[in-house]
């Protein structure tokens, strides 16, 4: 039987904080959540479904548990489209499994304590008051879903703070 300290944890290393993202589309529209007053510089602003991994929880479990906990969402048939790894210039970083669904038709969903819940259409996405990295994240994830691929990515920040999103 294997251990966890048969993974050699070494507490020295570089370590990130897990987390999930999902994008769920139907014809022209994806589901987006637009973050309420309490998230700071993110209030206002619009970005997929997701949230963190808790301890002993699978990256699709978790990411099923976040769709049921912000609009009531269950049964959706999920694509794990894409890694992400962010760099915070400190420990820890975080990494992000990015999921996508492709549904017959919208969804009807409940109202969510995180903000509001929107279909919002793919050909406004580029005035939509999205987060910086939704705009990358978004066309990569819809693409590498399409041609059943997945991409890697790496978040940073330049030294005036500019996020930079880099594709393997």
């Amino acid at each position: 039987m294997m251990k966890a300290h048969d993974q050699r944890v070494d507490n020295n290393r570089y370590t990130v904080i897990p987390r999930t993202l999902a994008f769920l589309c139907s014809c022209d529209e994806v589901l987006l959540i637009r973050y309420n007053n309490t998230k700071g510089e993110w209030s206002g602003r619009m970005n997929g479904l997701g949230g963190h991994i808790e301890q002993g929880e699978d990256p699709l479990s978790a990411m099923r548990r976040e769709l049921q906990e912000e609009a009531g969402l269950t049964d959706i048939g999920l694509y794990l489209c894409g890694t992400i790894l962010i760099d915070t210039g400190d420990e820890p970083g975080v990494a992000i499994y990015v999921y996508y669904a492709e549904l017959p038709q919208r969804l009807p969903f409940e109202a969510s304590l995180e903000g509001e819940l929107v279909w919002y259409n793919l050909k406004d996405l580029a005035t939509a008051p999205l987060l910086d990295d939704v705009r990358a994240i978004l066309p990569a994830a819809i693409e590498a879903a399409h041609n059943r691929t997945s991409f890697s990515a790496v978040y940073h920040a330049d030294p005036t703070g500019r996020l930079h999103v880099d594709f393997a």
